[in-house]
């Protein structure tokens, strides 16, 4: 065996090794094409575990049902076990909404994870070599992306991993000629239809006029980056572990945070898991200065700009309002209600559980969200209140606001839910019956 096949061996291994632990099971992605026919050479000669998986796009009309059976019939001569499915591509792009490309990487890595589960392979293995890094980040760079589309495709991914990552797209032409490897190869390749295409034959041979060794610079770069990014997470860590507070579906990220060096990087990536952008990220930052009530939405979470605090939490559906005909358990929007009547008795009323003079009240009663004009007369106090400043003075973050509700009968308020009875519904030394009614 020529010395270079070795040597590819001897890096796949060590790479393969790295990625994990020895005595996996793997599920190898294999199109037909020279990437990942070489890939599965490699998993076979160095005698590893695998099965493969191939996936019919069905985009090629006749060509990719030959690379299917191609791939199939390799797989047949190594007694190696063979995972396939057909799906209509186009069909799905158009239902989801998708460009073709991000529908065909949907599919197939939904498929690969099931493959996985259910035959019991530990790692999904593809093909991606160090061209193919290259080509992620300068489509990447033209299109706009955060630090860590600059480093490119990872090694590893959950349960995927990238063994080829250490190899150029050379070094894998020329062991598969020197193992005299078949491969299909797909004609769309060729073309500059793809942007991937259109870097990969227009720009990359440019960059190589400039630098010959593009591929070397950019591995040694790479881990420039890389070793730089985990300083930065120590550091993003540090500064959440100050200034986030994160409860269980809420975030507050403190306003003394965002003067702190580097405050938009960290601001970013705190709000970006909830949908937030590095636009809105800058925007959030100029209007945390101004005045408290401003709010912002991703597709799936408000930051509400607070006095002292962001607030984000999921944008949810605000419930609609519940009529209370009778005593008994009501339930809204995961707050549980309970009305009892019963005998008068000398307990002391609570923020979540107060008694209101059964002959003060009468049925039905709503139970809604509080809106601006409401008031009520605070127990204990004698002039009545907008409940927009109870809750102010009560300091209420502007996020907890939104889910303060009320019970009213007949437009007058009874309670501002888990916060104060109204004093008009109050008991009293006569009082003879009550209704007990207790959040929980």
């Amino acid at each position: 065996m020529p010395t270079f096949d070795l040597v590819m061996m001897d890096s796949f291994v060590s790479n393969l090794r790295t990625l994990s632990p020895a005595g996996s099971k793997y599920l190898v992605a294999v199109s037909g094409g020279i990437d990942s026919m070489v890939l599965a050479e490699l998993m076979a000669d160095t005698h590893q575990v695998f099965g493969v998986a191939h996936v019919n796009f069905q985009l090629r009309g006749s060509d990719s049902d030959v690379d299917e059976d191609f791939v199939k019939s390799w797989a047949a001569k190594r007694k190696i076990p063979f995972f396939s499915t057909r799906v209509e591509t186009n069909n799905y792009a158009t239902s989801q909404g998708l460009s073709i490309q991000m529908a065909a990487r949907k599919i197939r890595y939904e498929w690969f994870e099931s493959i996985r589960l259910n035959n019991g392979y530990d790692f999904v293995v593809t093909a991606h070599h160090i061209n193919d890094s290259i080509e992620t980040v300068l489509l990447n760079w033209a299109r706009g992306s955060s630090l860590e589309a600059w480093m490119g495709i990872p090694a590893s991914r959950g349960k995927i991993i990238r063994p080829l990552l250490f190899a150029t797209r050379t070094e894998i032409e020329d062991f598969a000629k020197n193992r005299s490897l078949e491969w299909r190869e797909d004609a769309s390749n060729q073309t500059d239809d793809y942007q991937r295409n259109l870097i990969r034959h227009q720009v990359i041979p440019q960059l190589k006029k400039i630098n010959p060794e593009l591929e070397k610079s950019w591995v040694k770069q790479a881990s420039f980056l890389i070793r730089d990014f985990e300083v930065m997470e120590t550091s993003l860590t540090s500064w959440q572990r100050t200034f986030v507070t994160v409860e269980t579906n809420k975030k507050r990220i403190s306003k003394k945070g965002l003067k702190e060096v580097g405050a938009s990087s960290f601001l970013y990536r705190t709000i970006h898991p909830d949908g937030f952008n590095r636009d809105q990220t800058e925007r959030i930052l100029t209007a945390s200065n101004g005045q408290s009530g401003k709010y912002f939405l991703s597709d799936s979470h408000r930051l509400v700009i607070d006095r002292e605090e962001l607030l984000v939490s999921p944008k949810g559906e605000t419930p609609e309002s519940l009529m209370i005909d009778r005593a008994g358990w009501f339930n809204r929007g995961g707050q549980h209600l309970t009305i009892e009547k019963s005998a008068f008795q000398a307990l002391v009323n609570t923020p979540f559980s107060i008694q209101v003079d059964s002959d003060l009240v009468s049925f039905p009663w709503v139970w809604r969200a509080w809106k601006p004009g409401d008031y009520f007369i605070p127990l204990g106090m004698s002039g009545r209140k907008k409940i927009s400043d109870f809750l102010i003075d009560l300091k209420i973050p502007l996020g907890d606001k939104e889910k303060v509700t009320v019970i009213e009968q007949n437009g007058s308020v009874i309670w501002v839910v888990g916060y104060r009875l109204d004093d008009r519904f109050k008991v009293h030394p006569h009082t003879r019956e009550v209704f007990l009614l207790t959040l929980k």
